[in-house]
């Protein structure tokens, strides 16, 4: 079996209207989501407006890329509450009185309140405030405190002469100091990514003024809501009223176990995981999984490239029953590493939605031959339906990827007054809430790791090896 430490863990990247994003070496502003996988944006040099791609976002120089399985608990531990602190203020405007308050509840210093707030605007997910060794960027050294202090330095003047400075501009006044002092000079790079950290709005000055880009930086629009996409997601398992056949001589096999991640903000199903297996943590994890990353891959392989499925990413809370594979401490531990917090239903009525849903599958599948019915040792007629039965799992998991993407995302809920799809996508649009996602898309087998686990696997080996 394939350890956790044996595979890295994908770069989060989290975005929200008015942070900062990272494509093709370049860097965007965003001003608006449109819920289907894309967002609308600006560069911020060339003030130029473009629609991004998920899939084509790569990381902010501030988003945290190593293995969470290498990090103590007690440093993620930390993040989170740093994160659960600071989260309010990604999308509204800190006053001085809150970072002293702030300040005082985190025991840091207002100035380090004030360049975590620049961080998460950034890279908005808590793995941001992991603490770890500075790394060594492509094609530069390890810069000294002594250089730190002369960026910090250059870039705090620049931010209090209200001018439209340049990168550049600021670069060579660092360069210049470093001379003076015989320092080594640090690259570039490094001092672009202390811009965006202490003074992004210098960024912005060229195009949209001081003010303006004060403004956009500290001044996002919006507050969080209550509820949004993402808040709280559901899962649970159910055996498929249908049977299905063998892939080699088309011999019934019995049926299928379903496990379903449903969002219960817009009722859409953000992922599934189909096997003859029963419900465990594997079954859990790959269904996850399925949850967590972007689907247009999945779907081309299956023959539903023209399809929209952009339900996808990392939940904050997920909703579960008291069944065995939920209180295994090897899933509570792996979605404490992610950030996801875990809540156990008090009562049936708390998994409403991803039960209503199941119901609805078993519907569509008693309208197929080989229905099963919810008791198949029950006779209901005379011919066994074993003997109609005519669906592969795979075309049985294709079968019910259409019914998602083609009918109930599509059609009205009765609840919303609107479908899951337009539910999802106006919730993304109204709301502040920081969306984080995986880095990369497609099939999660594809990724490293994934083929090689085996009915030991854990959650945190499954999502830790995407």
């Amino acid at each position: 079996m394939v350890k956790s430490s044996d595979v890295s863990s994908p770069a989060v990247i989290a975005f929200a209207v008015g942070s900062f994003v990272h494509s093709d070496s370049r860097t965007y502003q965003v001003e608006s989501l449109d819920g289907s996988g894309s967002l609308l944006a600006r560069d911020i040099e060339t003030g130029e407006m473009a629609r991004l791609l998920q899939d084509e976002l790569t990381p902010s120089p501030h988003a945290f890329t190593g293995d969470l399985a290498r990090i103590s608990e007690e440093e993620i531990a930390r993040a989170l509450r740093q994160y659960s602190v600071l989260a309010p203020f990604i999308s509204q405007k800190a006053t001085r009185e809150d970072v002293e308050r702030l300040a005082k509840e985190l025991e840091l210093k207002r100035a380090h309140i004030y360049g975590q707030l620049s961080k998460l605007r950034a890279a908005p997910h808590f793995t941001t405030l992991i603490r770890r060794p500075r790394g060594r960027g492509k094609g530069c050294s390890l810069v000294s405190e002594a250089v730190d202090r002369v960026i910090e330095k250059q870039v705090r003047a620049a931010v209090k002469a209200r001018l439209p400075l340049t990168v550049k501009t600021i670069f060579e006044e660092v360069e210049a100091d470093c001379a003076q002092q015989g320092l080594k000079r640090p690259c570039m790079k490094t001092v672009r990514s202390r811009i965006e950290t202490l003074g992004p709005e210098l960024l912005l000055r060229k195009k949209h003024g001081v003010r303006r880009a004060r403004e956009r930086v500290t001044a996002m629009p919006g507050t969080i809501p209550v509820t949004a996409p993402l808040d709280i997601v559901e899962v649970d398992h159910s055996p498929l009223d249908m049977f299905v056949v063998s892939s080699q001589d088309r011999v019934c096999i019995g049926r299928a176990s379903l496990t379903v991640v449903i969002d219960t903000f817009s009722r859409a199903v953000l992922g599934f995981h189909l096997g003859l297996e029963p419900p465990s943590a594997l079954t859990v994890a790959l269904a996850l999984t399925h949850a967590v990353l972007p689907k247009s891959v999945w779907l081309s392989e299956r023959g539903l490239s023209d399809a929209d499925w952009p339900g996808h990413g990392l939940m904050k809370t997920l909703r579960v029953d008291n069944a065995a594979e939920f209180r295994s401490p090897d899933f509570e531990a792996a979605c404490a590493r992610w950030g996801i917090e875990v809540t156990y239903r008090k009562r049936k009525e708390d998994g409403a939605f991803v039960e209503r849903f199941i119901g609805t599958v078993q519907g569509w599948c008693s309208q197929e031959p080989g229905a099963s019915g919810n008791d198949p040792k029950k006779k209901r007629r005379e011919k066994d339906p074993r003997e109609d039965a005519h669906m592969t799992l795979a075309e049985a998991e294709a079968w019910l990827a259409r019914q998602i993407v083609r009918r109930y995302h599509l059609a009205r809920h009765s609840s919303l007054g609107m479908a899951p799809l337009q539910a999802w996508r106006a919730g993304l649009i109204a709301s502040a809430t920081p969306k984080a996602i995986l880095l990369g898309g497609g099939d999660p087998k594809s990724y490293k790791g994934l083929h090689a686990y085996n009915e030991a696997a854990t959650l945190e080996n499954v999502i830790g090896g995407v």
